[in-house]
């Protein structure tokens, strides 16, 4: 299986952002403009999309057709001040992830939700805690009972040998 390219959830089918490529660390941080170390950084800290191959080495997620300020939709025309595009390339980005971000967590919300379903129908399956303590001291009650009647058998067997040794006498 080939996975070169990856099918990002949540875009069209029809849209060059649907499918994303797996580059090297170097590679993909030479095509992002950062250093090495930078990127490694940032796929540690999960704000970049990566994995660890069998080798041991990062392969990073990067669009299989760069982004251009023409393709994004929301980015500004180029300005003279060369940090102002980076920051808005950077904003867009984060509004993007935030987005994805977003998307997960309801997702998760709902799971939870689901599960607290599921735990309350069982909680309500379980017994109230007096009915436990009722069966405790029914319980409790028997044993004693049951000892009490042991203990007369055993005298009553007592005195009927008492009386059929007399008796044999």
């Amino acid at each position: 299986m080939n996975y070169a390219l990856r099918e990002t959830p949540g875009t069209s089918n029809n849209s060059p952002e649907t499918f994303r490529e797996t580059l090297p660390l170097d590679d993909a941080a030479a095509r992002m403009g950062l250093k090495p170390d930078t990127l490694r950084k940032r796929l540690q800290t999960g704000t970049e999309d990566g994995f660890k191959g069998n080798d041991g080495r990062w392969k990073v997620y990067v669009s299989a057709f760069p982004e251009t300020p023409e393709s994004s939709e929301n980015v500004r025309e180029p300005s003279d001040d060369f940090q102002t595009d980076d920051l808005l390339l950077l904003l867009n980005e984060v509004r993007d992830r935030l987005s994805d971000k977003h998307e997960v967590i309801d997702y998760l919300k709902a799971q939870i939700a689901e599960k607290d379903k599921l735990i309350s129908g069982l909680v309500s399956k379980l017994p109230d805690n007096n009915e436990l303590q009722r069966q405790k001291e029914i319980n409790k009650r028997l044993k004693f009972e049951a000892n009490k009647n042991t203990v007369l058998l055993k005298q009553a067997f007592k005195a009927l040998k008492a009386h059929a040794e007399k008796e044999a006498k």
